[in-house]
């Protein structure tokens, strides 16, 4: 929430920066800020995992492996979102769209964590609505 307020509150220059990172002179850059994502979100999420499982909150299975997967989510869902962000100002999906691509992430999440239909927030309609309204 507080990545995203932050975000909001610096919406034109996010926009401007998001059409530098796009652009395929950046494709190495972006690679190499998967990998370092991926190297120390992993190591971050697994205790979290592993603690909803004691806890039964999650039903999944090695915490490392679903933190990883789920670090992939998030990195394809990123990708996403920038080309979804990018359509909806130029008109070419509506909000409608967006929307059930946040729901479908959403639910994969949930799948993967073991979690029931519709427990789970990953980005509120308020901010969808900041960014993609």
């Amino acid at each position: 929430g507080a990545i995203q307020r932050f975000k909001a509150d610096r919406k034109p220059r996010v926009m401007a920066l998001l059409e530098v990172w796009i652009s395929d002179d950046n494709a190495i850059v972006r690679d190499k800020l998967r990998r370092t994502t991926v190297a120390r979100l992993v190591p971050v999420l697994s205790p979290i995992i592993q603690q909803g499982q004691e806890e039964g909150v999650f039903r999944t299975g090695a915490p490392a492996a679903t933190a990883r997967i789920l670090v992939g989510l998030l990195e394809s869902f990123s990708d996403i979102a920038i080309e979804m962000l990018l359509a909806r100002r130029a008109g070419a999906i509506g909000f409608a769209d967006v929307e059930e691509a946040v729901a479908a992430n959403t639910q994969a999440w949930e799948r993967i964590l073991g979690l029931s239909p519709g427990s789970l927030t990953l980005i509120d309609r308020d901010s969808l609505l900041v960014w993609f309204g």
